[in-house]
Order: structure tokens, then sequence, then C-alpha cells
């Protein structure tokens, strides 16, 4: 660290050399040479391969070793700056959306971790690369510092499993593998895609499961940092400045239980999951307290009336759909029949619970404005959504209108963040009212 020109300089750990595209050379010639050591017999042809595979695994490795040596990663003032033997790059420290570190068992035994930072202006890493565990904490502390902690929010018990076993992906899929196996009777091909969606249900479960085990947020003074992952071996440090709001998402059966799940969204569009549950109640004020707003009074830009309405006349025709495709799937002959009705059965079936999601969510949905936040509830898939801005982190509000809404002088507004990433579809909006908010809010 030089002090006069407050610059820190750090390089990427050894582990760094152990990227995939660098490993498939060597792996390869292994595979080779086993399989000439089980044919029990070497020639020219097989000493020829081994030598090649040799250097070029030997090659791609020091390539590799000496790249690593000559990048360094620079945080001078207010920059960011990597400098590697390809390519130089700079970013201001004001925009650094978020700093990631995942660890693996093997990488940590090794002594490394992975760093990824990420810009405000894309959604891919901006930088990726390993670096030393002990050093890890010194490097973040010069790019963003958070100060210290001055809360911290612990998961509930069972939590990351409950959320796990009510999410919509899992829902759906035990719904979609339940029409299939009560029509497949003696049919193999209906069994194994009722087996294969059912195990696919139980895929999503466990991920989602190992992916929320250890899911805590430690509030900073400055900023927020986040573990998750089965051994807690994700964090995630988020500046105070990069927070643009909060989202609550409600699958249908946590919609049924009475609880959803809180995720913060940044400025430049990501969202980071913070709590697996949170209650009804409780919610909105969580997600405004934790963006550091006010749960104040909201004045009401949507058409309540016509929203319930909307979802309301799209539940009928898709429970009805729902019985006729149960009554062909359990009375048709042929296993393709069947096979097509379970298909639109599934389809229908989830149409359905869209529907009764929204009618049953309809009250808290729509464009809503307070003297500290905005908020967009809707749909999005079949899940239910509230997005919470914080005034000014708005980038801009797609609308749309269909022949019947422009009729009755109402649209859809889609308000959005930075890159236009992150949004919910808000229906039934006064068309005379979004054009004051967003001549007021966006920007």
């Amino acid at each position: 660290m030089d002090d006069r020109m407050r610059t820190f300089r750090f390089s990427p750990h050894w582990t760094e050399i152990l990227k995939p595209r660098v490993l498939i050379p060597a792996g390869a010639g292994v595979c080779v040479n086993a399989f000439l050591l089980l044919r029990g017999r070497f020639g020219k042809a097989e000493i020829l391969m081994i030598s090649v595979f040799l250097s070029v695994s030997l090659w791609t490795l020091l390539s590799a070793e000496s790249r690593r040596r000559r990048t360094i990663i620079e945080i001078r003032g207010e920059a960011l700056t990597c400098l590697s033997p390809s390519c130089e790059k700079t970013l201001k420290r004001q925009g650094i959306d978020r700093v990631e570190i995942h660890g693996t068992s093997v990488g940590r035994i090794l002594g490394g971790v992975r760093l990824r930072i990420y810009s405000d202006a894309s959604s891919g890493a901006w930088l990726s690369v390993s670096v030393s565990r002990k050093r890890v904490n010194e490097m973040i502390g010069h790019m963003i510092p958070l100060g210290e902690e001055t809360g911290k929010t612990v998961p509930g018990r069972h939590s990351a499993a409950i959320y796990a076993v009510t999410s919509e992906r899992t829902t759906l899929l035990l719904l979609a593998s339940a029409f299939f196996t009560l029509s497949a009777r003696d049919s193999i091909a209906l069994n194994a895609a009722g087996a294969f969606l059912s195990a696919a249900a139980v895929m999503n479960l466990l991920a989602a499961f190992a992916r929320f085990r250890r899911l805590s947020l430690s509030r900073r003074s400055r900023g927020f940092i986040i573990s998750s992952g089965f051994w807690g071996m994700k964090r995630i440090y988020l500046p105070e400045n990069a927070v643009a709001g909060a989202v609550i998402r409600r699958s249908p059966a946590a919609v049924l239980c009475g609880f959803g799940a809180l995720w913060m969204l940044t400025s430049g569009g990501a969202l980071i999951p913070c709590a697996c549950r949170v209650n009804d109640g409780e919610g909105v004020h969580s997600a405004m307290k934790l963006i550091g707003a006010e749960n104040g009074y909201s004045a009401k830009l949507s058409d309540i009336d016509a929203i319930r309405k909307k979802y309301a006349s799209s539940i009928i025709p898709a429970v009805f759909g729902v019985f006729l495709s149960a009554y062909f799937a359990l009375g048709a002959e042929s296993v393709p029949s069947r096979f097509f009705a379970c298909l639109v059965g599934a389809f229908l079936t989830s149409t359905a619970v869209r529907g009764l999601v929204g009618f049953r969510c309809a009250d808290s949905f729509g464009l809503n404005v307070s003297p500290s936040a905005i908020f967009a509830g809707g749909m999005k898939g079949c899940s239910a959504e509230y997005y919470i801005f914080r005034r000014g982190c708005l980038a801009g509000v797609r609308i749309r209108s269909s022949l019947f809404e422009r009729m009755n002088r109402l649209c859809c507004a889609i308000p959005f963040t930075s890159g236009g990433r992150r949004g919910v579809k808000c229906s039934c909006v006064l068309y005379g009212a979004v054009n004051g908010f967003t001549a007021r809010f966006c920007g």
C-alpha cells in the first residue's frame, strides 16, 4: 500500500491457472495415456501422441502462469484498474454494483477464492479472478468500505426448506406430474413423463434448499453483506449507493400460506436474496426499512377494480379447460391423445393458478407512489411480485396499451431500473396519471 499515492495492488492467486480451458489438454492426455496402457502396447504413433499432449498441457500451464504473473489489479483513489497482457480496463468505485466471493471446499484447501466484481452498466461480471483467501477481506475493504456492523438478520428455522417446497417451479412441476401420472394407466411413456417431472421437481427443491441454506444479511453503516450457500461459501458485498429498491416475491403456495420472499434490487438490475420467508403484514414494512424508505401514504395510480376483473375473467375459462383436458386425458384410448391432453391440461392449470393468485393479490397490485418510494405490483409467471423502488432510482417506464385499454383510458406500465432488465407489469394504470408520473419520477 502506497500511502502517498493511495494505491493498493494485488495479483491473482496461483489457483487462477486451474481453469477448464487450461486443464482440458492435460485431462485429455491422461485419458489417452490410460487407454494406451489398457491396450498394453506402445508404438511410434502412441509415443508421438503422448508427447503432443504433454507438450500442449505444459504450454497451456506455462502460458496461464505467465499471464497470471503479469496481471495486476490496482485500486488508486476512486478508480479500479485491471492490467493484463491482453487488455487494460478501469471502473470507477461509484460504479461498482456489487462484489461477490465464491468459495469451494477444494479452493479453500488450496487457499484461493473466486472474486467477482460487477458494474452497474452490465449484467455480466466486470472482473472474475481467483484471489488469496487470507487477503480477500482486505481487498474488498479498499474497493467498497462498508463500515461497522449495525444489525444482522438470521434466517428462521427451516425457512430455506419451506421456501424450496413452496417455490413456483416446484409447484408447477408437481401439478404437471400429477396430470401425467393419473392419466398414465399402463402407458410407459406417460409414466416416464410423470416420473421425469417429479424428479425435476425434487431436483429444483434440493437446488433451492442448497442455495438458501445459510442465507443471512449483515447490515453495515454503508452497505450490506449477504451470505448464502449450503456451507455459507458465497458472500455478496453491496454498497449503499447501489441499492435501488426491494422486491417481494410470492409464489402460489406462499400466497396460500401467507408469506413471501424478500430480495434486494441493485442499480444494475440484479436481485439479491435477503430473506426466504416474511409474513404478509411485515413484508412491505421490512422492505421499506431495508432500503431506508418511509412506509407512509401511497397515491394509487391504478384502477384496482379493473385489475380484479381482469384476473377473475381468466379463471373460469381456464378451470373449465382443466376439467375438459382431464376428461379427455382419462377417457382417451390412444397414448398420443392422452399425452396431448396432459400437456394442454398442465398449461391450463398454470393459467388457472395465475388467475387465482392475481385475483387474490389484486388489491395490492398496480402503480402507487409514496413520499419516499414507488410501488409496482403485478404478476410474473404464476407468482405475485412487488417492486419497491427508491425515489430517483427509476431509469424509465415502458407503456403499452391495447385497443380496449385505450377505450377505457387505461394502459400497462412497466417501471425499470438501469439497463431495463428488472421490472414488473402493472396493469390497468390510468393513462392520464402515468404521464405525470414519468415526467416527475423517472431519470
